[in-house]
This record gives C-alpha cells, sequence and structure tokens, in this order.
C-alpha cells in the first residue's frame, strides 16, 4: 500500500475507477486515465490473475484502493494501479435476511484500513468492522440506531470518517459517522 500512496502522489495522471461491459459484454472493472497536463484520456479494463471476477458493485474507495463485491455478494479491496485483488474473509457473523451497505476508509490512529458494514431486516440494524491489518471482523454492540433503516448506498468519507444518510422509525433522517 505504500508503494502505492507514494506512486500516487507524484505524478501529473489521474485514475478513475468504475464499471463497464468487455467484449464479451460482461461487467468488468475499468481505469480511465486522464493526464492533467493534456487532454490525453486512456481507458483500459484493468487485468487480474485467474480466476476472472464478475464484479457487481463499488462501494467506495480510500487511497486509490477501491472495495467492490462480486455477483455473489463476496467482498474484495481491490489496488488497479498495481492490478492486485484481496478477497476478504468471508463475513462471519450470520445474520438473516435482510440487506448490507458498506464502507470503507483508513484509520489514521491506527495507520489501519477498516471495512464497515451496516446489515439491517424489517427490525433490526448491525454494525460489523473488518480490519485489514487483523484480517477480522468485530460487531460494535449496542447500536443506538438499531430499528433504523439505511439507504443501500456506499458511505461516505468526510474527515477521515465514514457517513451513510439513514431514516429513523419516526421517519426523521439523520447522518450517522464511524
Amino acid at each position: 500500500i505504500t508503494t502505492h500512496l507514494h506512486l500516487n502522489h507524484h505524478t501529473t495522471s489521474c485514475k478513475l475507477i468504475c464499471f463497464s461491459r468487455n467484449t464479451n459484454n460482461k461487467k468488468c472493472l475499468c481505469s480511465i486515465d486522464l493526464n492533467l497536463n493534456s487532454d490525453d484520456v486512456s481507458a483500459n479494463e484493468v487485468s487480474f490473475l485467474p480466476p476472472p471476477v464478475m464484479w457487481e458493485i463499488i462501494w467506495g474507495s480510500c487511497n486509490g484502493l477501491v472495495l467492490a463485491t462480486d455477483e455473489d455478494e463476496r467482498l474484495y479491496l481491490v489496488n488497479p494501479t498495481i492490478g492486485e485483488i484481496f478477497k476478504l474473509s468471508p463475513f462471519a457473523l450470520p445474520r438473516e435476511e435482510g440487506y448490507q451497505t458498506y464502507g470503507f476508509g483508513n484509520d489514521s490512529s491506527t495507520d489501519d484500513y477498516k471495512v464497515i458494514v451496516i446489515s439491517f431486516s424489517n427490525t433490526d440494524m448491525f454494525v460489523d468492522v473488518y480490519s485489514l491489518s487483523n484480517n477480522s471482523w468485530r460487531n460494535l454492540p449496542n447500536s443506538p440506531y438499531r430499528q433504523s433503516f439505511v439507504y443501500l448506498v456506499g458511505g461516505v468519507s468526510v474527515n477521515n470518517n465514514l457517513h451513510w444518510l439513514i431514516v429513523r422509525p419516526n421517519f426523521s433522517s439523520m447522518i450517522i459517522a464511524f
């Protein structure tokens, strides 16, 4: 990760990551390279070692690393600059049927990258955190937002915190941060 950050801080180009369809009409991860000193733009499919991943959703990014899920809802951290992917350990905390939304950021106090998962069903909301340095999940108990609803969008990183818009049981909206 340090090499990746060093490469990105000393460049006159900008890289955007998006999904597109390749020549086989399969969803693929693409890199759009913009040269900040000219009008040059290039787009390329980001290739990884086999087996191929069938990408589904990009949930967020931090320092050029990307959090994405595949069509089987497996979580990956992607480093498009050097073409590496890291499959996160399975989400080991069982949940009843429901929905999940994800966020990805860097905890500067511990220099650790973390994934936050907010899971919710009709009656409850759970918050779990994955630590890249520990390769482990933990549950944040006693969330004051237990009976709230989170919009199904990735968390937005602002001032080193991940933020989501939620709707409380009385239908009032609120922004939560972790």
